[in-house]
């Protein structure tokens, strides 16, 4: 707990170093054991290498000893050799005789041939006779062991190490196939040459060898040193390697012990390889860690001073705003921060600025949109009992000289003053508005007489609706000054009210001239300012959108010669609500 407390009342260029001094401590330490595993993961590469090598060399081998076993199963089962060997007898006459080895070796030859590997082949008759196809005839042994060991395999495949290096011997007992009789018809021994077998398939490196071992006999190597001692070495599992010397050496050894007939395979390498290219691995890595080390110190005084920078220049501008300076064009003039934590913060402090002088400007424009609709009101409670006593005035002054026109014009206006002055609140009923648009038709209807045709829809319903104030009576005004006064035939007002979902709709349709489209296009975006001292259209709309938001506000449709419609959208707001 206080190691934190420490680390977080730190400067960043100190956490930064004290960083960099954790990490590059456990780079140390992570090296260091690196390097003493070093030795001991690159033997194990050598030994997959190795082994990979000597899985593909004895595979090697293996498939051309089969193919050699292949070929004493076609020997054996020859009807040339079996019918040769089937006819041989202790009363046969020496010609007849002679005549079966020649035709057994001519056969021997044919069937051979195409096989470079084999040096020769022997067939031993049950009377004790020899038939050989040889390419030199040096191999003259006592085969009378060969010929045990081929019985007691009863006909199967007997591998067994010659005297001579580089040979191997395959043994096998030929039986009668004719009518399944496995009688017995004599010994045929192969005499393989291992070199020839091998070929070049295993011309390895010049210090690398490769050695084949069977019933502790070497029957194939191709190193010039002596490799005996590898018969000795104890073997405890099937595949592996070991570190073992050998003729005063010391040698890498990889071993594989075939599943097929249990040969044993070795790659042998001087370890004194090994051990040097070990050795380049544990200096380049201390080379490596070295130019790791310099680098991360480079990189840290980098990082240090990348993320230092900007931090200070947003403290500098927090400065110029704490004094009062939210001109984000003057603060943020040619900056382009990075897309890093640091970047984001100046991107979001410019935003949080952006929104505090929005909503400055906002609640400054909402405060005059207010002021402005109920500026006239105000002027008039300089002395509003000076103004109704007046109304009064006039009205029984109109009454007593039998005017009832003047007195009903001066009665709507007092009421319609009255409920413009009266109510302060910004939302008022539909049924209060409403009081202020009929006393304002009154008015006006005694001005046009039967020229203003007005109808009302829809009202009752929604009359607990509340609404912003002078919503209605400004519209109405409007119509009445482009439509209404601009022609001299009869005009109809139509007002509305409409529900929905979870709005309310107040459309004012006229059938006056209606608005030509360019006329139109500066209404909508507020360049047309109302005659006299009236409320425009974009002053309500304004409204509208503040109070309630952009989804709300008001919109207006017209064609030159078909008339206007008006439409005002706000939310539902009841008598019982919160408002």
């Amino acid at each position: 707990m206080h190691l934190r407390a420490y680390y977080s009342n730190q400067l960043i260029k100190n956490k930064i170093f004290l960083i960099t001094a954790v990490i590059m401590t456990l780079v140390s330490g992570l090296s260091m054991v690196a390097v003493h595993y070093a030795t001991q993961i690159y033997e194990d590469k050598v030994y997959a290498e190795a082994a990979q090598v000597l899985n593909l060399s004895s595979g090697m081998v293996d498939g051309k000893l089969r193919e050699i076993e292949d070929l004493t199963f076609d020997i054996l089962s020859d009807r040339t050799i079996q019918t040769q060997l089937s006819s041989v007898t202790g009363l046969m006459r020496d010609y007849d005789y002679f005549k079966m080895k020649d035709k057994l070796t001519d056969r021997l030859i044919e069937l051979a041939q195409h096989h470079h590997a084999v040096s020769a082949i022997q067939i031993n008759d049950v009377t004790g006779g020899e038939s050989q196809a040889a390419i030199t005839s040096r191999y003259r042994l006592d085969t009378a062991e060969y010929e045990r060991r081929a019985m007691e395999a009863g006909g199967s495949v007997v591998w067994l190490p010659a005297e001579e290096p580089n040979v191997l011997i395959a043994v096998r007992q030929i039986r009668r196939m004719s009518s399944l009789s496995l009688k017995n018809l004599g010994v045929m021994i192969v005499y393989i040459d291992m070199k020839r077998l091998t070929g070049q398939s295993l011309e390895l490196s010049g210090d690398r060898y490769f050695v084949m071992e069977h019933a502790g006999r070497v029957v194939l190597s191709n190193g010039a040193g002596s490799v005996e001692p590898l018969t000795q070495l104890p073997l405890r599992e099937r595949q592996g390697y070991t570190i073992a010397k050998m003729n005063g050496e010391t040698f890498f050894i990889t071993h594989l012990i075939s599943k097929y007939q249990s040969f044993t395979y070795y790659n042998v390498l001087p370890y004194g390889s090994v051990f040097l290219q070990s050795n380049m691995i544990k200096y380049g890595l201390f080379g490596v860690y070295a130019l790791l080390f310099g680098l991360a110190l480079y990189i840290a005084r980098v990082a240090g001073r990348s993320i230092s920078r900007p931090l200070e220049q947003l403290t500098a501008k927090m400065k110029l705003v704490q004094k009062g300076n939210f001109n984000t064009e003057e603060l943020f003039q040619g900056d382009n921060p990075n897309m890093d934590e640091t970047g984001q913060i100046h991107r979001h402090f410019r935003l949080m600025l952006e929104t505090i002088n929005a909503l400055i400007r906002e609640n400054y424009a909402k405060q005059l949109a207010i002021n402005e609709s109920e500026y006239k009101a105000l002027q008039a409670q300089i002395n509003p009992h000076f103004l109704y006593n007046t109304l009064e005035s006039i009205n029984w002054m109109a009454k007593t000289n039998r005017q009832p026109d003047i007195s009903a014009m001066v009665t709507a206006l007092g009421r319609l003053l009255r409920g413009i002055i009266s109510r302060k609140e910004p939302l008022i009923t539909i049924e209060e508005e409403m009081r202020i648009v009929r006393n304002y038709l009154t008015i006006q209807q005694i001005r046009f007489g039967e020229r203003l045709q007005f109808r009302i829809e829809g009202e009752e319903q929604l009359s607990g609706c509340y609404i912003p104030k002078l919503t209605v009576q400004p519209v109405l005004e409007n119509a009445i000054q482009h439509g209404l006064e601009a022609m001299s035939s009869p005009c109809t007002i139509t007002l509305s009210f409409e529900s929905g979902d979870s709005h309310i709709t107040i459309r004012v349709t006229d059938d006056g001239p209606g608005i030509d489209e360019a006329t139109l296009l500066a209404i909508k975006e507020g360049y047309v300012v109302p005659k006299g001292t009236g409320i425009g259209l974009s002053n309500i709309r304004e409204r509208i959108r503040l109070m309630f938001g952009d989804e709300y506000g008001v919109d207006i449709d017209s064609d030159t010669g078909k008339g206007t419609t008006v439409r005002i959208r706000v939310p539902y707001r009841w008598e019982d609500e919160d408002v």
